[in-house]
């Protein structure tokens, strides 16, 4: 690993023994391991945190603050989530819920304000599902049939 470093580097850290070296490697391969951790075990318990965020802003704008509540406290204790978002469930299931709520939310809250703005921040939502998740397909097919109905209602 201290091969791959530049001289300047090299002669800046004054490594003069190998028990020096030997520590700045061991120091190197620990903030590896700490990263990966941090990665791979925390990533879902961060997004299941931020869905129920997403599902109370979601239930709030569809009807109002005590159905948001609603929508965070199921979303928080259902059993198909958990068990897909627990400390080291390193799989993209975590982050595709909140992924898809997000999606929704951010389609929603532009449908009924008519702004620009949510429907461009909808649009990157949709993109960052898409990027997220395998199964964005079934959403694909869904939203649209959504504004088709919208524009034959003609809302």
């Amino acid at each position: 690993m201290l091969d791959s470093l530049p001289a300047p580097l090299l002669r800046a850290l004054r490594l003069k023994t190998k028990q020096q070296e030997l520590l700045l490697r061991v120091s190197a391969l620990a903030l590896v391991y700490v990263l990966a951790f941090a990665v791979c075990v925390l990533t879902a318990p961060f997004f299941a945190a931020n869905t129920t965020l997403v599902a109370y802003a979601f239930g709030r704008e569809i009807w109002d603050s005590g159905a948001g509540l609603v929508a965070a406290a199921l979303i928080a204790v259902c059993p198909g989530y958990i068990s897909r978002s627990v400390a080291g469930s390193y799989d993209n299931e975590g982050v595709a819920i909140f992924a898809l709520l997000l999606t929704f939310y951010l389609f929603v809250r532009a449908v009924n304000t008519g702004s620009l703005a949510w429907s461009l921040a909808a649009a990157f939502g949709y993109f960052y599902m898409v990027s997220a998740w395998g199964g964005y397909v079934f959403i694909i097919n869904l939203l649209p049939l959504y504004v088709l109905v919208l524009l034959v209602t003609g809302r």
